[in-house]
């Protein structure tokens, strides 16, 4: 069939969801899609979410008690059309039934396999847009020459020298570590 909606009820919300959730363990892009922002595209062309600009807010200690300064950060505009990664396969119901294996269960495990190797490749590259795949998170990047002063045997040195003389400091300071709250 060639209809747009042919097959509608087989990707319903908790279906791709549930699929999304199963490339997780298999996949560094599945995973860190998840911990951003989730916006439902569903049934719409395109979307346009706010984000931040060159100027972050600049959080600061005050004293107890006095007012927080009020910040206007700078906003920009992303938009977000939809993208869709797709593979297919087919089962024989010959097959589903007499299998000595679990057919279905096979097929979707090597299905999954595939995407998640699929969607890696895809997020992880350096690859411009297109109108059928986004761009890789390392488009537009430059590569920057690794230094020959030293090597990491010079790294560990310096670090253990700066160690050393911060040691007395470090014991004279509060350490404060600070880490965002993630709703689920």
């Amino acid at each position: 069939m060639t209809s747009g909606t042919w097959g509608g009820q087989l990707a319903a919300g908790n279906r791709v969801a549930a699929f999304r959730e199963s490339l997780r363990p298999r996949s560094a892009a599945a995973e860190l899609i998840a911990r951003g922002l989730s916006v439902d595209l569903s049934g719409v062309g395109s979307a346009t979410l706010p984000g931040i600009g060159t100027a972050y807010p600049e959080p600061s200690w005050i004293a107890e008690g006095a007012p927080i300064n009020a910040q206007k950060p700078s906003l920009t505009a992303a938009t977000l059309t939809p993208k869709k990664l797709a593979t297919i396969s087919g089962l024989t119901g010959e097959l589903a039934d007499y299998s000595a294996e679990d057919a279905e269960a096979i097929i979707t495990d090597m299905m999954e396999d595939a995407v998640a190797r699929a969607l890696d490749a895809s997020v992880f590259s350096a690859a411009a847009a297109s109108a059928t795949r986004p761009a890789g998170i390392l488009n537009g990047v430059t590569a920057v020459t690794a230094s020959t002063a030293g090597g990491l045997g010079r790294w560990w040195q310096m670090l253990a020298h700066s160690l050393e003389r911060s040691t007395l400091q470090a014991a004279a300071r509060a350490s404060f570590s600070l880490r965002p709250l993630r709703r689920r």
